[in-house]
């Protein structure tokens, strides 16, 4: 489980290196990846939010051939950033949430520098899903608000 924090406002990038249990890389090629973002993790299923809900949704998906979608949206429906392939056969992939997105994540519950929760999972099909990682994601206050000269 990792423990990702962004700062309100600023563009946040970060490599997704997917690994199985003896720590090898993971191929993409031909799967679907999901990083979604929630407020919390229900312990009870029949009160979970379907993923549709989320309120980060990043998706990545390779027909074995070549990438046929992929996209980054925030609460608000609207893209937010990219989700790409740096080596689709090594598993590692770049997910980046644009200013725009980061700065909705401080303004939706839970809202300002509270913490939510992230996982990424692939799937192979419908009979092969597995979560690659968990963990929080916390937004940090900024000082500086500004996008322009003064």
């Amino acid at each position: 489980m990792a423990a990702l924090t962004l700062r309100r406002g600023d563009t946040r990038c970060w490599r997704l290196r997917l690994v199985d249990g003896d720590g090898a890389p993971v191929s993409v090629v031909g799967a679907t990846v999901w990083w979604t973002v929630r407020p919390n993790v229900p312990a009870d299923p029949d009160h979970d939010l379907p993923d549709a809900e989320g309120v980060v949704k990043a998706w990545w998906d390779h027909d074995g051939v070549a990438v046929v979608d992929a996209g980054v949206v925030g609460p608000d429906g609207q893209a937010g950033g990219t989700f790409a392939a740096e080596d689709a056969a090594r598993g590692v992939l770049t997910l980046t949430l644009l200013p725009r997105l980061t700065t909705q994540l401080a303004s939706v519950p839970p809202g300002g520098t509270g913490s939510w929760r992230y996982d990424v999972q692939v799937m192979r099909g419908p009979e092969e899903v597995r979560t690659y990682d968990d963990g929080t994601l916390a937004v940090k206050a900024d000082v500086t608000r500004r996008t322009t000269a003064p």
